[in-house]
């Protein structure tokens, strides 16, 4: 038992030998960001509010100090609980600098006016092309039945038709056009996704077709989105 004693003795003596030789290490947390360059949609008719969220934001952390260089691009003012709120008003750029957490950010932000990259979208017999033009989300709600229907897309002078996709709560899965295209009102309800690039700037942009039960009309949604 002595043995055992004095053995287990040598050991915690040199475990704490160890600890005390080892150098501290110190973690700082990751500084507050902001995205370096944001874009927003500018819709005909609808104006829509986007929000900026500070990264790694630190407790209590306003923003102060905020200076647009045009204002006549886009509004932009502090959220009480440290984001950005930012209205387009036209197309352009502007860039925003303003002080958050004793540091100075700085972002980018471009205004784009929603256009469609489509001609024809055309799911059976209906061409939902013209709800495209409002924005690039259109909701076909209320339905009551499962479909298989012929779908056909065309882009416009310019795009490029890349792929589309289907999306249901079973995962993704890829659609050939002029090919048969499931519907079903099942949970969510269906959702297409048509990918699209433009063949002088290489811009990518994306419609999203849904089709559901959901009890609200249907009708456009008009993103706010802020993309980086």
């Amino acid at each position: 038992m002595k043995k055992i004693a004095k053995k287990t003795v040598a050991v915690l003596l040199l475990f704490f030998m160890v600890i005390q030789v080892m150098p501290s290490v110190v973690v700082h947390a990751a500084a507050p960001k902001v995205s370096k360059n944001l874009k927003a949609w500018l819709y005909d008719g609808v104006q829509t509010t986007a929000y900026v969220y500070i990264q790694n934001p630190v407790k209590n952390g306003k923003i102060t100090k905020i200076k647009n260089s045009k204002p006549s691009i886009a509004k932009v003012s502090a959220g009480p609980n440290g984001y950005l709120s930012i209205e387009p008003k036209s197309a352009g750029t502007t860039k925003v600098t303003f002080q958050y957490a004793k540091k100075k950010l700085t972002t980018k932000i471009t205004v784009v006016k929603w256009e469609s990259p489509c001609k024809e979208f055309k799911i059976g017999k209906k061409n939902y092309a013209k709800n495209f033009e409002k924005s690039g989300q259109y909701n076909l709600n209320k339905q009551k039945k499962n479909k298989n229907e012929k779908i056909k897309i065309v882009a416009k002078k310019g795009w490029k038709l890349s792929k589309i996709e289907s999306f249901t709560l079973n995962g993704t899965k890829k659609v050939k056009n002029n090919s048969k295209i499931s519907l079903s009102v099942k949970g969510t309800g269906t959702g297409i996704y048509a990918y699209f690039k433009n063949k002088k700037t290489g811009e990518q942009r994306k419609l999203y077709f849904g089709y559901s039960n959901n009890p609200f009309p249907s009708g456009n949604a008009y993103s706010t989105i802020i993309t980086e």
